[in-house]
């Protein structure tokens, strides 16, 4: 049992993850708003850092010795500063500039190119620090306040700031008001997480209309004389975190305390876009921004190659050191005998003093064992690499201009020592293009197909669960020994596989299919939880040709955008919020959505716009895997509209009032549709009276409102009730299509023997089926599948067990003949199939053995994986590299610009 505990304790280094507490502490900010609070205001903001960027490694004062410092922390560097200096105490026939001008050569050439990098960077730093940003300023002799240029370096906490259109912010700030007057902020993020949507941020309902005659002066570039109104406000929020999706705190006005949400801040390195100007309060500045939170600090980068060369040079070193000193012995020894130095040299006396001269003359001799033209040649041979990446055209993407940009010349030939790659499924494997496919309702035995020419209803499985789901395991089976999986696929049946995914053919044949012209009032709910339940923004504008309404949609997740799009093709479309309310009573949470039953069937027909108006938003994250509303509707009904992962959505705690037999259904059906690849989300609803809708209402507000750990605890609860007793609606199913070249990528990597682990959010069958589709699972393979743990322990010990399972199936092996055992050791490749759900819960563990059994299959799939666990798995498996030397083991990150995300620089390690 030695070896359970030890895959055990494995596993839970692997997946430990760190809480810190400390990000829970609040900080209060005074909003430096008006005149007579300037100085209190000044006195509490100033302990907090400023706004000054700073990436540079040296000043003008200090480049020289530390510059200097890190040169010489190269051992061949300090070797041949050693040799220059001991030419002064031996005698040598050599001259010592044969030594010492090609060390200064070298020295110089690096310090000049350091120096180089160091000026642009100053260039780069002095260029942000003096952007110029309108900010509140107070005249104390007169009392007055007004907006005046201010260098970003010199914008302080609690400042308030006006960024115009199509810039970017200099600080983290509380979104006060916006330009548009229903309060909305549009901006990209791809300088933080590479994703180019525009997103929707909101300003606080309370300032925005508090601030609507400073908004009509700026309009009118009246800057002086400003009245906010904000007397004597605050702001306490967390302290600074790096994660980009944590945010919590509460302005606090004389008369209220108003709660703050991710949507109501914006990030240093956000660019404001479609909106005229953003008035904001500076709440985190200069090194406390997430930006430079997520930012990795300065420091000289070395090469794993350089590491084996200093360790190689030092092994010649000691070598040297070593025949030296037997060749200094020898010639003493040497001399000492009767026919030793000829009579007519002059032989000094054996002195120590002489002896160590003798020892350093013979020692400058060797020394040129150690070239020190090796150290030149290692940086050409990078920048040379560097150059032909750069240039490479098979690295070329002509649809975004985009070309190979190398960040780090000196870890070039790193991509050679590679020997795990991690790599995300959505937007890396696939082409994070979502289209709409297929849903099914909760309540009726068919598979609905949404398609350019109508909706379609079948009553058939899904084609390819006859090829696929060899396991035939159940959703809720155990991780259990004897239910983990074995199975092997033929190459035929992943050519089918893979043609099935890369097709855009639907999941039934077309002799089953029943057009559908009205849609039932289950699927209206279906349909109306979609259009209510998402994060898009709807525009509308006029087509110049046609004259006709054209509503487009900006959407920061393509499911989301996917499943909106498709609302529309079946008569029930999202036209946006209703802005004729926003600007009577300020209230921007009204949505209209069109109802035209005449789009399935084309003939005119009674078209009705509703209104919803939306109370609260429960946001998606990763450890919830779902998103609620809260809305009323136009005819007086409370409902709370709910969608999800089915891990979490089937959860007996928010569906009890659903049927089994219902539930088994869902099951079913997501099933099939992840054997077939789609990405599935299960739907369900709850309508309540109108005094339980306001108490639960109240009650989600009032945690808003709290801080710190209560706020987490507080909105878990008010959640819990929320999504409580809800009734399943239905599934929907959304393609996104594999990257072209995707399966021959993988398994050239694979021939080359790196170890590929995918990690995604996806459930397990959809996750199984891309890993096939795209030569993840090449043919052959044998897979192992543990899913559904209960707890580390129970995953630690059926790993254990297959470990055991693996080893007696190659002592069976053994009795065939050698030349039969050379080819199956190459073809007999074992797989890893892994969900996370063991490790959310289960993550202490102080074990030193950080040996990992994973690491031993060729290929391995973890799913369900929660996005914070990422670094966690390759920062273990690289402290394994570390205490199991014999490859690099520094991190290489590899982004693709436009698809994959920068963010997952900042994780990568």
């Amino acid at each position: 049992m030695c070896g359970v505990s030890s895959c055990t304790m494995n596993l839970k280094k692997l997946f430990k993850r760190k809480v810190d507490d400390s990000e829970f502490k609040g900080r209060t900010i005074i909003v430096n708003s008006i005149p007579s609070l300037s100085e209190e205001a000044d006195a509490n903001n100033r302990k907090f850092i400023d706004n000054e960027i700073i990436s540079s490694h040296y000043k003008w004062w200090n480049f020289l010795p530390v510059n200097l410092f890190e040169q010489f922390h190269v051992v061949a560097n300090f070797f041949f500063l050693l040799i220059s200096i001991l030419y002064f105490f031996g005698e040598t026939p050599i001259n010592p500039v044969t030594t010492i001008a090609p060390l200064v050569v070298v020295i110089g050439i690096s310090m000049a190119k350091d120096a180089i990098d160091d000026i642009k960077r100053h260039k780069s730093d002095r260029k942000f620090n003096r952007n110029r940003f309108m900010v509140l300023t107070h005249d104390l002799a007169d009392n007055t306040s007004s907006f005046a240029q201010r260098y970003s370096q010199d914008i302080h906490c609690g400042d308030i700031v006006i960024c115009y259109n199509n810039s970017s912010f200099p600080c983290d700030m509380l979104i006060l008001a916006s330009s548009n007057s229903n309060g909305k902020v549009f901006i990209t993020t791809d300088n933080l997480d590479g994703e180019s949507s525009i997103k929707t941020t909101n300003a606080l309902a309370f300032t925005q209309n508090l601030l609507s005659p400073t908004i009509a002066k700026i309009e009118k570039l009246q800057h002086h004389n400003i009245e906010l109104g904000l007397e004597r406000s605050t702001i306490i929020c967390q302290n600074p975190c790096e994660d980009l999706k944590a945010f919590e705190g509460s302005l606090n006005l004389p008369s209220e305390s108003i709660p703050l949400a991710l949507n109501n801040v914006v990030y240093r390195g956000a660019n404001l876009h479609h909106t005229t100007f953003m008035i904001g309060v500076a709440i985190y500045t200069g090194k406390e921004t997430k930006l430079s939170l997520n930012g990795k600090p300065g420091f000289r980068k070395f090469s794993s190659t350089a590491g084996r060369f200093n360790d190689i040079l030092l092994a010649f070193i000691g070598a040297m050191f070593v025949v030296t000193l037997i060749i200094t012995i020898l010639h003493f020894v040497w001399n000492a005998m009767p026919y030793g130095e000829p009579w007519y040299f002059f032989t000094p006396i054996a002195t120590n003093w002489r002896r160590v001269q003798q020892y350093l003359t013979l020692l400058f001799i060797i020394n040129y064992l150690i070239p020190i033209s090796i150290m030149v040649t290692m940086e050409l041979q990078q920048l040379v690499l560097a150059f032909f990446i750069n240039k490479d055209v098979e690295l070329y993407d002509p649809e975004t201009n985009e070309k190979t940009q190398v960040n780090a010349t000196n870890l070039a030939d790193e991509l050679g020592q590679i020997e795990f790659l991690f790599s995300d499924k959505t937007g890396t494997l696939t082409q994070n293009k979502m289209i709409f496919k297929s849903y099914s309702l909760a309540n009726d035995h068919y598979v609905y197909d949404v398609e350019e020419e109508g909706l379609f209803k079948v009553r058939s499985k899904n084609k390819s669960s006859t090829i696929t789901d060899p396991t035939k395991v159940s959703p809720t089976t155990p991780c259990d020994v004897n239910a983990a999986d074995y199975f092997s696929f033929s190459e035929d049946e992943e050519e089918s596989l893979e043609v099935g995914l890369e097709s855009s053919d639907d999941l039934t044949t077309q002799k089953e299919k029943e057009r559908v012209y009205i849609l039932s009032k289950e699927a209206e709910q279906f349909w109306t939880n979609i259009v209510l339940n998402h994060s898009v923004e709807a525009k509308t504008s006029v087509n110049n040709d046609t004259l006709e309404e054209v509503i487009t949609y900006n959407a920061a997740s393509p499911d989301e955008k996917a499943l909106i799009d498709a609302a529309a093709k079946v008569g029930i479309t999202y036209i946006g919020l209703d802005d004729s309310i926003g600007s009577k009573n300020g209230d921007y949470n009204t949505h209209l959505v069109r109802f035209d039953p005449g789009t399935l069937s084309g003939k005119p027909s009674k078209v009705v716009t509703r209104k919803f108006k939306v109370d609260a938003v429960i946001e998606f994250n990763s450890v919830r895997k779902r998103m609620s509303v809260m809305v009323r509707d136009d005819e007086g009904r409370c409902v709370v509209y709910t969608k999800g992962a089915e891990v979490t959505m089937l959860d007996p705690r928010r569906c009890d009032k659903t049927p089994s037999l219902t539930k088994d259904k869902i099951i079913r059906n997501v099933t099939e549709f992840a054997l077939s690849g789609l990405r599935t989300l299960v739907f369900a609803r709850r309508e309540l009276d109108g005094d339980t809708y306001n108490s639960l209402l109240k009650k989600y507000r009032w945690a808003q409102c709290q801080l710190g750990i209560e706020r987490v605890r507080a909105l878990e609860e008010a959640s819990a009730d929320i999504e409580a007793n809800m009734s399943l609606i239905g599934v929907s199913a959304v393609e996104d299509k594999l990257q072209p070249g995707v399966r021959q990528c993988l398994q050239s990597l694979i021939s080359a023997g790196i170890q590929i682990w995918v990690l995604t959010g996806d459930k397990e069958e959809t996750a199984v089926q891309i890993s096939q589709a795209t030569g993840h699972f090449p043919p052959g393979t044998t897979l192992i599948r543990l899913t559904n743990g209960q707890s580390t322990e129970e995953v630690g010990r059926a790993i254990y067990v297959q470990q055991e399972g693996m080893k007696a199936r190659l002592e069976v092996k053994k009795g065939r003949s050698r030349f039969k055992r050379l080819f199956q050791k190459r073809d007999a490749l074992d797989s890893f199939g892994l969900d996370s759900e063991a490790f959310d819960s289960d993550t202490s563990s102080d074990s030193d053995d950080e040996e990992t059994k994973i690491k031993k299959h060729k290929s391995s799939l973890i799913s369900r994986f929660n996005r914070r666990f990422r670094s966690a798995v390759a920062d273990g498996l690289r402290r394994h590299r570390r205490k199991n030397p014999g490859g690099a083991n520094e991190p290489v990150g590899l982004v693709i610009d436009g698809a994959t995300l920068r963010y997952a620089i900042s994780c990568t390690v």
